[in-house]
């Protein structure tokens, strides 16, 4: 078990994803909007069970950017590993953290010091 007490529910944190196409990737946008595009990626992360929060072009480099909030770390792996598998895109995700969580995060910096100082 996890430490969690029966039937209390896992809160997974929510994730950014970065999406870096490749040239063919770009022009396929001509081809399929990116409205369908969202779509789909919307209907792929329901699929291992998160729910895409938003989704957002980057236009100076045509990078998508999202916020999806996966049930779990292996969801959040599972997307990953066959989204950047299958080869249309670059995909990377990073955690988020709440300004709340970070001041926890914050109250829990132990004093270090540098090799020389000590």
């Amino acid at each position: 078990m996890d430490g969690r007490e029966k039937g209390e529910r896992f809160i997974a944190p929510a994730l950014t994803g970065q999406r870096d196409p490749p040239a063919e990737g770009l022009k396929n946008l001509q081809k399929q909007p990116p409205t369908a595009l969202k779509a789909g990626v919307a209907k792929f992360v329901e699929a291992v069970g998160g729910k895409l929060e938003f989704w957002y072009f980057d236009y100076g480099a045509a990078t998508a950017y999202s916020v999806i909030d996966y049930p779990d770390e292996v969801a959040a792996a599972t997307a990953q590993l066959s989204t950047n598998a299958a080869g249309f895109a670059r995909v990377t995700i990073r955690p988020l953290l709440t300004a709340e969580e970070m001041d926890k995060a914050v109250a829990k910096w132990p004093p270090v010091r540098i090799p020389q100082q000590q």
